[in-house]
């Protein structure tokens, strides 16, 4: 008889995992990208392997219209199981490709008007050595919570500002900036460290910091200098892609000529997430890209 039957047995086995897998498709958008892929699969394949056995497969067959309707209910599972992985995993996309920005200034660099001021010397830390004194240490930022809901994850690259390993201030004219190409690992970034100095007898406005997704801004906004040591301004988590070349930029929006610390590719913690640096209005050489890469740290965080 049918209810004897062990394939119905193993078939409610089945639906249970196809259940579990549906469950974990569902929820795996908030994951890391490995999860959610696993996620699918295992959903596509717990629907394989746990209606295979309602399928005929020797002994006593089961009565046509119960076959039948087997057949339907495996075929439909199946497509449904398929169509929900491939949507969510859209949806992953849609929400993570281009987030809304949070700020509308212009992206592009503004020809100076007037001729760019110029130092006579590139502002140095007192002693020519590390500026680390200011935050303690010489290997990124301090890093507090991203807020509620989250958690830090340290940093999508970290580079030091250590003169001892070849970091030195780029002379940024008030004109110019630097932008760095990186990747992010995690879903969301919350903050942007920088190291920037100038001569201790002048008075310079905000300098501003953003992350941009292609021309699209992700996060910008103008912040105070904290001279020769890390100038970090922090953001509600905005939502990114893993993996996708997204730019830090520096904007010199400070009216003086600033030193932006840049230091040896070798230096850097995670370099195979960083880009070729681009350098605009430094003083005495073309603009274009550089060897070195931007000195600090892009904070990372994930949900809770």
């Amino acid at each position: 008889m049918i209810g004897n039957d062990p394939r119905w047995g193993w078939g409610l086995v089945g639906g249970l995992v196809t259940a579990g897998g549906l469950t974990l498709t569902a929820l795996a958008w908030n994951l890391e990208t490995a999860s959610w892929v696993a996620g699918c699969l295992g959903a596509v394949v717990a629907v394989v392997f746990g209606l295979l056995p309602l399928l005929p497969s020797g002994g006593s067959p089961m009565p046509t219209p119960m076959l039948r309707r087997q057949r339907v209910i495996a075929g439909g599972t199946v497509g449904i199981t398929v169509l929900v992985a491939a949507a969510l995993v859209g949806f992953d996309v849609d929400l993570s490709a281009d987030p809304k920005p949070t700020s509308t200034p212009s992206s592009t660099w503004e020809p100076s008007a007037s001729p760019p001021t110029r130092e006579a010397s590139p502002p140095r830390p007192s002693g020519g050595t590390s500026t680390s004194e200011a935050k303690g240490e010489t290997d990124g930022p301090p890093i507090r919570e991203p807020g509620p809901g989250f958690r830090d994850t340290g940093c999508a690259y970290e580079v030091t500002n250590d003169s001892a390993k070849g970091a030195q201030p780029y002379q940024i004219t008030r004109v110019g900036g630097v932008d760095q190409p990186f990747r992010p690992s995690k879903h969301y970034l919350w903050s942007i460290a920088v190291v920037i100095g100038h001569r201790d007898e002048e008075h310079p406005e905000d300098v501003t910091l953003g992350i941009f997704n292609g021309k699209d801004t992700v996060f910008q906004k103008s912040t105070p200098i904290t001279n020769n040591a890390t100038t970090e301004i922090r953001f509600s988590p905005q939502r990114v892609v893993p993996g996708k070349t997204y730019t830090v930029r520096v904007i010199n929006s400070s009216g003086i000529t600033l030193g932006v610390y840049m230091a040896p590719r070798r230096v850097a913690e995670h370099a195979e997430r960083l880009g070729q640096a681009e350098v605009h209005g430094q003083e005495r050489l073309a603009d274009g890209p550089r060897p070195d890469v931007l000195t600090g740290c892009v904070g990372e965080a994930e949900r809770i």
